[in-house]
C-alpha cells in the first residue's frame, strides 16, 4: 500500500508537470507569437490524457480522490479552451495581449493547482494512516514472535540441556567454518592483489636497475621488511648483487659477487625453495636508517623463477616474525618479477648488440672510405 501510494503521488506530479509545461508553453507563445512554443504544448496535451486516465485508475477504490480527478480533468478541459481561443486570438493579430482575459486563465489554473494540492495532501495522509497501520501490525508481528521464542526456547530447555548444547556447537562449528573461509578468501585476496600491484608497479621499466628497485620498493612496503636485497645468477653458478633497499653496503662492496657453495643464498637457489630463518643471532643482517643502524628479527630467502627457470633471489629481513603469507607472495608474484627481470635483460642484450652493429657500420663505412681513398 505505501509503494502503491507513492506511486500515485508521482504520477499526480507528473500530471501537474504536464498541465505547467502546456501553461509555459502557451504564455512564451503569447509573448513572442512563435509557433515553436507551441511544440511542448501538443506534445504535453496528447501524454496529459494518457497520464490522468492511468492517474484515475489508480485512485479508483477511493471515491472522492477519483471525483477530484475528474474535476480536475473538466478543469483542464476548460483551460485548453481557454488557451485555444487566446492561440488564435494571437495568430490573428500578433499585437494581441490577453488583457483582462488572462485572468480567467489564472482562475483556472489557481483552481487545478488547490484541486492538485488537496489530492496530493489526502494521499499522503492516506500513506501516514498505512504505514502507521503497518507498524502497529510489525509491533504486534514482533511481539508474538518474541512470545513464540520465548515460549520455543522454554519448551527447548524443557527438553533436555543436551540438545540445546548440541545445536550450540554444531552453530558454533559453523561460525567457525565460515570465519576460517573467511580468512581463506581474505589471505588470497591480499595475494592477488599484491600480485597485481607489482605487475602494475613494474609494468613500463624497461631497464633492469629500474625493475629491481621498483621491485624492492614495493616488496619491502607490502610486506613491512626493512631491508631487501636481490640477487642476480652470474657466470659459473656465483650470484651478484644488483640491489638493495634499507641497506647499506660496507665499502667495496658494491657489485659484491656471491660464490657458489653450501651458503643458504645457494641452497635456496638450487633447491628452488624458500628459506625462512625465524630469529638470527646479533649482527647477522643490519637494516640502516638516516638516524642509526639495528639488526633484523628474521631473514626470508626466497627463489624468484619464471617458466621453471631461476632468475633471481631475494633476501628480505624483518623487524617481525616472519608469516606463511611472506613466502606465499613471493612464490606467487616470482613469476610476474621474474618474467620482467628476463624482458629487461634480453632489452639489454639487444641493446647491445644494436651497439656492436652500429660500431661494426660505422668500422665498415671508415674501411669503405680508405678502400675508395686508395682506389682513387
Amino acid at each position: 500500500w505505501v509503494e502503491h501510494t507513492d506511486q500515485v503521488i508521482a504520477r499526480a506530479s507528473m500530471v501537474q508537470k504536464l498541465d505547467l509545461d502546456m501553461e509555459s508553453s502557451v504564455r512564451g507563445f503569447l509573448l513572442n507569437a512563435d509557433e515553436r512554443f507551441l511544440e511542448p504544448y501538443d506534445r504535453s496535451q496528447t501524454r496529459l490524457g494518457t497520464e490522468r486516465d492511468a492517474l484515475r485508475k489508480s485512485v479508483a477504490d477511493n471515491a472522492q480522490q477519483a471525483e477530484r480527478i475528474d474535476r480536475i480533468a473538466g478543469l483542464q478541459a476548460a483551460w485548453h479552451r481557454y488557451a485555444l481561443e487566446q492561440v488564435q486570438l494571437k495568430r490573428a493579430n500578433r499585437d494581441y495581449q490577453p488583457g483582462a482575459a488572462a485572468e480567467r486563465g489564472r482562475v483556472l489554473k489557481e483552481s487545478i493547482a488547490d484541486e492538485f494540492e488537496q489530492f496530493t495532501t489526502v494521499e499522503r495522509r492516506l500513506r501516514a494512516d498505512r504505514v502507521e497501520e503497518a507498524n502497529r501490525n510489525t509491533i504486534w508481528t514482533v511481539s508474538l514472535f518474541v512470545v513464540f521464542v520465548l515460549g520455543t526456547g522454554a519448551f527447548l530447555a524443557w527438553r533436555g540441556r543436551r540438545e540445546l548444547m548440541g545445536l550450540s556447537k554444531t552453530y558454533g562449528d559453523a561460525l567457525s567454518e565460515q570465519q576460517r573461509q573467511a580468512d581463506a578468501l581474505a589471505a588470497l585476496a591480499w595475494l592477488r592483489e599484491g600480485q597485481s600491484l607489482l605487475t602494475e608497479r613494474l609494468a613500463g621499466q624497461q631497464h633492469l636497475d629500474d625493475v629491481t628497485a621498483q621491485a624492492l620498493d614495493f616488496l619491502a612496503g607490502y610486506l613491512g621488511s626493512v631491508v631487501a636485497v636481490l640477487y642476480l645468477p652470474a657466470e659459473g653458478d656465483e650470484f651478484r648483487r644488483i640491489a638493495a633497499w634499507g641497506w647499506k653496503p660496507e665499502p667495496g662492496e658494491e657489485g659484491e659477487q656471491v660464490a657458489a657453495g653450501r651458503t643458504l643464498l645457494a641452497q635456496a637457489a638450487q633447491q628452488r625453495r624458500t628459506v625462512v630463518l625465524d630469529t638470527v643471532p646479533p649482527g647477522y643482517l643490519r637494516m640502516s636508517s638516516a638516524l642509526g643502524q639495528g639488526d633484523v628479527q628474521s631473514v626470508l630467502i626466497a627463489p624468484i623463477e619464471h617458466e621453471k627457470r631461476l632468475h633471481a633471489v631475494i633476501e628480505l629481513g624483518f623487524m617481525r616474525p616472519p608469516q606463511p603469507r611472506d613466502g606465499d607472495l613471493l612464490r606467487m608474484a616470482g613469476g610476474n618479477l621474474g618474467a620482467a627481470i628476463e624482458a629487461a635483460r634480453f632489452r639489454k642484450r639487444l641493446q647491445d648488440m644494436l651497439e656492436e652493429t652500429q660500431q661494426l657500420n660505422e668500422e665498415l663505412q671508415v674501411q669503405q672510405e680508405e678502400l675508395r681513398t686508395a682506389n682513387e
